[in-house]
């Protein structure tokens, strides 16, 4: 990871999936996950039973995304971000299709 990652610590925790309705999900389940800016990201979720999993989002063709157990979407979606002194929540939403495709084939279609 280079000088830009930025590291976020979330202890948002849903002890049901919380799949947002429209998300994309892998053969495994898991759910696509995007952050708004193009800046990659390492998000460490901090579940009830003390476990930390941690989550790089990567930038592959002007996406950064990475794949999501459900149970953790509600952490990923808590994470808070922005610039210039203002920080917001919502800096992480679920990836569509066409983010997902561009971002697994590189760019490509």
């Amino acid at each position: 990871m280079t000088s830009d990652d930025e590291e976020v610590v979330v202890e948002k925790y849903n002890a049901q999936p919380d799949v947002p309705a429209g998300a994309v999900l892998n053969a495994d389940g898991w759910v696509a996950m995007k952050v708004m800016n193009r800046v990659q990201v390492l998000v460490v979720c901090r579940r009830p039973n003390g476990e930390k999993v941690r989550y790089v989002l990567r930038s592959s063709a002007n996406v950064c995304m990475a794949w999501v157990n459900p149970i953790d979407v509600p952490c990923l979606k808590a994470v808070r971000g922005g610039c210039c002194g203002r920080r917001k929540s919502g800096i992480i939403i679920p990836a569509n299709a066409n983010d997902v495709r561009q971002w697994t084939n590189r760019g490509g279609r």
